[in-house]
């Protein structure tokens, strides 16, 4: 035997084994990681009705359904079929991207109801109609809305948010979001220096939230503002004027539908200090309801402040 060498005793067959059984658990648990960490992350899928040419994005008018063979979502270069599994929850978000093209050139037709975490629309040309577009990404949270700076796009599927949550919808400067289906059960924020255009829709209603976005112009449709006791629906920001033109229309406030009893609902004009400045233009058609439902009250607090 040389000095290096060393005699250690041979392990026992219990020993063997009880070193196999603890690799065996490390392999499984790295397996176990592979599977189940990727699940808590959506799929980014983007629009693209041109399969079978990598990750190239083709802009175009299609059906976005669940259908067997529609596969026009790209997934990191590989067309899918877009896919949901729950009424109140979605696995995917959606871009819609591509070529800009004119306004609503590209008409995608939505079947029933589809759940979506997100719609961003980073290129120009869009409209969604038809359906029941459900922002839901989790059973508690509501899922947002963007627009990219310089695009235009158009909404006219009702929008719902199956999840009473806060939820974003923002137009970044130079960018136009024109909606025309109505939006239900929702605390939204309208949010971005672009431009909002309301011109349709049996009813946009939200309790708490604010328009923040410069421009907002209702040509049409129903908004009603339900708060709760003592809070309210908010037209101001804190960097920059914000504009709610009125055109067409109606615009509500009322207190909360299933309570008779709750007081200082309103809808606020304003933030009461700062250097920026806030209004609520009503011309044509406009019509401004406070307190329409019989027994519940609607204040509007001009600058924001109670004692208005």
């Amino acid at each position: 035997m040389t000095p290096l060498q060393k005699n250690y005793p041979r392990p026992t067959s219990s020993q063997r084994m009880r070193k196999f059984l603890g690799s065996l658990d490390g392999v499984l648990a790295a397996i176990s990681l592979t599977l189940i960490v990727p699940s808590a992350f959506a799929a980014a899928l983007t629009w693209d009705t041109g399969s079978g040419d990598g990750a190239a994005i083709t802009a175009a008018s299609g059906s976005w359904n669940t259908s067997a063979g529609n596969t026009v979502w790209n997934n990191a270069g590989a067309n899918v079929i877009w896919s949901q599994t729950s009424a109140t929850a979605a696995t995917n978000a959606a871009t819609f991207a591509g070529a800009d093209g004119t306004l609503d050139q590209y008409v995608v037709t939505l079947s029933g109801t589809t759940n979506a975490q997100s719609v961003t629309f980073s290129n120009s040309g869009y409209k969604l109609t038809a359906g029941t577009l459900t922002l839901v990404p989790t059973t508690t949270t509501s899922g947002s809305i963007t627009v990219a700076a310089g695009k235009t796009a158009t909404i006219n599927s009702a929008i719902a948010y199956a999840n009473n949550a806060a939820a974003a919808i923002t137009v970044n400067a130079g960018s136009t979001l024109n909606l025309g289906g109505g939006a239900t059960n929702s605390q939204y924020t309208f949010t971005g220096a672009g431009t909002v255009n309301v011109t349709a829709g049996t009813s946009y209603s939200a309790n708490t939230g604010a328009i923040n976005v410069a421009t907002f112009n209702q040509s049409g449709g129903t908004f009603n503002i339900t708060p709760g006791n003592a809070v309210g629906y908010n037209i101001n920001s804190s960097t920059q004027n914000v504009a709610y033109n009125l055109s067409a229309g109606t615009l509500s406030v009322n207190g909360n539908a299933t309570t008779a009893t709750v007081s200082n609902a309103h809808l606020g004009i304003g933030n009461g200090t700062g250097a920026f400045t806030s209004a609520l233009n009503v011309s044509g058609t406009g019509i401004v309801n406070v307190g329409t439902t019989a027994s519940r009250s609607g204040e509007i607090r001009i600058g924001n402040t109670t004692a208005s």
